[in-house]
């Protein structure tokens, strides 16, 4: 498994320019922007994607509304991955939770996997909704270039002007990057977005102050991409009993807030906010449940710590909201245990690196870590039902199903957690059916159980 290199921002010979972008590391300098990255390929017709080192961090919280002659970025995101009791992360990570609207644009239309003509390899973490926001008072051209060494970028709004690997070249969940031409202009009529319901997953994101923007014909508030990756982030939970986690550190990064959220069909709680130090560790008991109604005030009281830790890592007090808006189902709503973490800065720039020209005043970059965790006396549970099904006959889609309901699309990798406990060779086979039919497509969100 590979883990990102969080003291180093990925390095190697810079790639053939993208029209209009410059040539040489002088020249980029001159232009805010620094060579420092790998060559990538391109779709066909398209030139070579320039790649650059990240802009430095901000310091405090950035503007509600743009001041006069700056320019200034705001990125938000998640990542999720399952990790065991021991706190190793779990295959299986490939099938779609959230629905996107049908006007974003994709590697693969059609396809499943987020988009992908193919999956290489199996993944580890999913990437999800990381949006960029923009806030200028006069209209911009801006070209930004996203990287993602350990992963694969496949589904993204609006359309960028070169992806890397070219269409059918992804040999690895490696190497991907998409590069986007944009007009920041305060004069587009936010009327002019594609539409969407008020429900939807991708309609809290636009419920900002930032400056819309423009790429060819497709308008929005943000830039949106997302996909799949397969590393490990120096954080782990270890979950050996049903009451407690282990939270660790094992980077030389502090950070700011963690939480702990345990969330049933009768209620939920969370932990309050846990800071780590470096190489620190914490064990966090997990709240008890029921708690507060799921349905009721739990959502708005609970999360006003998570709010606090967004807006002090830079994000606006709007752009916090509308990150939580977002992922209110999947934080909130989605019965588990899980751990939320604001990522390190460094980590986030490690594993995208970003350029932006010309170079924003300000660059703010924050990414909640989400860690779904399957406990010890949740393992053997599970490794107790699949035996009663293996007596009762069931078939490998049979348990599938029957789990669908307490794991939604997280059920392959809960059953490879379980399965390491299983000895006997006959039980064995039978749950590795399981998890051969719940990494299919079938039970991706694109052909949802009926």
């Amino acid at each position: 498994m590979r883990r990102i290199a969080l003291a180093l921002i990925f390095a190697g010979s810079a790639a053939a320019p993208l029209a209009g972008c410059a040539e040489d590391p002088s020249a980029a300098a001159a232009s805010g922007a620094v060579v420092a990255g790998e060559p990538a390929g391109t779709p066909p017709g398209d030139s070579g994607l320039a790649v650059t080192s990240p802009t430095e961090p901000a310091a405090a919280p950035g503007h509600e509304t743009p001041t006069a002659g700056r320019f200034v970025a705001h990125e938000w995101g998640t990542y999720t991955s399952v990790e065991d009791a021991d706190g190793d992360s779990m295959l299986g990570l490939h099938h779609e939770e959230e629905p996107l609207p049908a006007f974003v644009d994709r590697r693969c239309f059609g396809c499943q996997s987020k988009s992908l003509e193919t999956l290489p390899e199996a993944v580890t973490q999913k990437l999800e909704t990381p949006v960029i926001y923009f806030y200028s008072d006069v209209a911009r051209d801006v070209t930004v270039d996203v990287r993602f060494p350990e992963g694969l970028l496949s589904e993204y709004y609006p359309r960028p002007v070169a992806y890397a690997p070219a269409f059918g070249e992804a040999l690895a969940v490696a190497d991907g990057q998409l590069t986007w031409q944009v007009t920041v202009d305060p004069a587009i009529d936010p009327a002019t977005f594609p539409e969407v319901d008020a429900d939807d997953i991708w309609a809290p994101s636009r419920r900002t102050t930032a400056t819309p923007l423009r790429a060819g014909a497709e308008t929005e508030r943000f830039i949106f991409y997302r996909g799949l990756g397969r590393f490990e982030v120096p954080f782990r939970v270890r979950a050996t009993t049903a009451d407690a986690v282990e939270l660790r550190n094992d980077s030389a990064e502090p950070i700011a807030a963690a939480f702990v959220l345990r969330v049933t069909d009768a209620g939920a709680a969370m932990s309050p906010a846990v800071a780590l130090s470096a190489f620190g560790r914490a064990t966090v008991p997990v709240p008890a449940a029921p708690g507060k109604s799921v349905d009721g005030a739990f959502v708005p009281a609970d999360r006003g710590g998570l709010l606090a830790a967004l807006v002090a890592s830079g994000l606006t007090s709007d752009e916090s909201v509308a990150m939580l808006d977002t992922w209110e189902r999947s934080y909130f709503r989605t019965p588990g245990v899980r751990v939320l973490y604001v990522a390190p800065r460094a980590w986030t720039d490690a594993l995208l690196p970003i350029t932006i020209t010309p170079a924003p005043d300000e660059l703010v970059r924050t990414l909640v870590g989400r860690v779904e965790v399957t406990t010890l006396p949740d393992e053997l549970d599970l490794v107790q039902r699949l035996a009663d099904m293996q007596v009762s006959g069931e078939t490998a889609y049979g348990v599938v199903a029957a789990l669908f309901d307490a794991h939604g699309r997280l059920v392959e990798a809960r059953l490879r957690a379980a399965a390491r406990h299983i000895d006997d060779p006959a039980l064995a086979a039978f749950a590795a059916a399981a998890i051969d039919e719940a990494s299919g497509p079938f039970f991706n969100i694109e052909r949802p159980l009926e």
